[in-house]
């Protein structure tokens, strides 16, 4: 699980490494405007978020999985994190709560060697018989609206704070600001 920068913008994404050794990325999800609303002049952008009333929701990048990124080179701000099945079971319980339209890849099997993960949409996704007792009230409370308060690194390590509580002190040690870097960067040609 990482949580990333990329231009302006803090979102979150979680990937596997397979057993042929190659990574494939299964979740990405940020807090963002809706595409239909992101033509604003950068005025009423300001003041809406001043306001705390720009729309937003929690939804898919589509910057890692199955996306297209539109620049050759794509720079990437990051901190990194180990999860387990359990805790990635958890956060799509959570994501399906906020929105069931996110897609992701679901664990759909799985034995001691090898866990299989299809792409749907999570509001077809079986939540499993976790007990999630995450506090999401911070993600749900204002989910739909962005503001200098609310705004994407907020969303992001809040979302990091629900899947790692163990790491609380840690996630709390990420820079809050949602214009300062991450500690750690690479750079992602061609997807």
């Amino acid at each position: 699980m990482a949580a990333c920068m990329a231009a302006s913008h803090t979102f979150i994404c979680i990937g596997v490494q397979q057993n042929n050794g190659e990574c494939k990325m299964l979740l990405d999800v940020g807090k963002a405007m809706p595409k239909d609303t992101r033509d604003r002049n950068i005025l009423s952008t300001f003041f809406l978020m001043l306001l705390g009333k720009l729309p937003a929701d929690i939804m898919n990048e589509g910057k890692l999985v199955n996306g297209v990124i539109d620049h050759i080179e794509h720079h990437i701000n990051y901190t990194a994190y180990e999860i387990n099945l359990t805790q990635y079971q958890q956060l799509l319980t959570v994501l399906k709560r906020l929105n069931p339209r996110i897609n992701a890849f679901v664990p759909m099997s799985d034995t001691e060697t090898t866990i299989s993960f299809a792409y749907q949409a999570l509001e077809t996704y079986c939540e499993t018989d976790l007990k999630v007792t995450l506090d999401v009230d911070r993600l749900n409370e204002h989910q739909h609206a962005l503001s200098f308060q609310n705004n994407c690194r907020d969303a992001a390590l809040v979302m990091t704070r629900l899947t790692l509580p163990e790491h609380v002190d840690t996630a709390f040690s990420l820079p809050t600001f949602f214009l300062k870097s991450f500690p750690c960067s690479n750079s992602i040609r061609n997807s």
